[in-house]
């Protein structure tokens, strides 16, 4: 194995919303500890950036097991394997695992089984899982953290509720974060159109409506250049175009489906399209 891989510290960032990695600085200040503790332990700073991805959302396997899925600690978790990952640090382990499950595996399948020096913090301190009593102390942490997330899910859940019922008393049509749907932008917090965007959309549906598909749209969207919100090559994706297409927001009724509470609130917002051609 080559020594100079012990000699590099691989920092792993991540935060939960594409709006937190837009808006805040929660991705730069992790970043930035990451590389003065790196500093401070003499190691050289490799940044592992996860970017904006939840640790909360679940794939599904084909078997039907869930599980989650990041393209960035998978290959962190790859590395180790490889003996290219010696030294690993985090702000705090919530940003790796917040389910306990899923820790304590990845302490026992890589972590001990690589002997990976896990650090954690601006202090930085270095979890020794060869003491019993930090081993165990490592698994009461990540099972709070579990139950603080848990916890703030809840409480979020209410927040938006209650945002919810006060607009839908004042007919007002909050805007409760994430991308927003493309024809619309949020404005103060409240649902406004995207004049440049809501052409399209209205082109969008009169072009299905008159007999173009997915496909023949996709390729107009692309060639007059047309800005996606999402995709990182810059054009337009068939399953996008069709979900928009089957977007009843899009006739003035907006529907949230807060599924923790398994309630569902709806609320207007400016139409871009009439119901009679949604139906059509």
């Amino acid at each position: 194995m080559n020594s100079d891989l012990n000699k590099h510290l691989d920092c792993y960032t991540r935060v939960s919303t594409a709006e937190q990695k837009k808006t805040g600085n929660s991705l730069v200040v992790q970043r930035d500890i990451g590389k003065k503790v790196a500093k401070k332990l003499g190691l050289k700073f490799r940044h592992r950036d996860e970017g904006a991805t939840s640790s909360t959302i679940k794939n599904r396997t084909k078997d039907g097991e869930d599980f989650h899925y990041r393209d960035i600690l998978e290959q962190i978790k790859e590395d180790i394997v490889l003996g290219k990952v010696k030294h690993l640090w985090i702000q705090d382990r919530s940003r790796m695992f917040r389910d306990m499950t899923d820790g304590l595996l990845f302490r026992r399948d890589y972590l001990e089984k690589y002997d990976v020096s896990l650090y954690e913090g601006e202090t930085p301190t270095q979890i020794d899982f060869s003491n019993e009593d930090e081993s165990v102390m490592y698994d009461i942490i990540t099972r709070l953290q579990q139950y603080e997330n848990k916890k703030r899910i809840e409480k979020s859940q209410r927040g938006k509720v209650a945002k919810l019922k006060k607009a839908i008393e004042s007919n007002k049509s909050v805007y409760l974060g994430g991308t927003a749907l493309f024809g619309y932008k949020n404005e103060n917090k409240e649902w406004k159109l995207n004049n440049e965007e809501v052409k399209w959309v209205k082109w969008i549906f009169n072009a299905y409506e008159k007999g173009q598909t997915t496909k023949d749209i996709k390729n107009h969207l692309d060639k007059n250049g047309v800005a996606t919100r999402r995709t990182k090559s810059g054009l337009w994706n068939m399953v996008t175009i069709q979900k928009m297409l089957a977007n009843r927001t899009y006739t003035g009724i907006h529907t949230v489906y807060i599924k923790k509470l398994q309630r569902e609130f709806s609320f207007k917002v400016d139409k871009i399209i009439t119901v009679s051609q949604f139906n059509r």
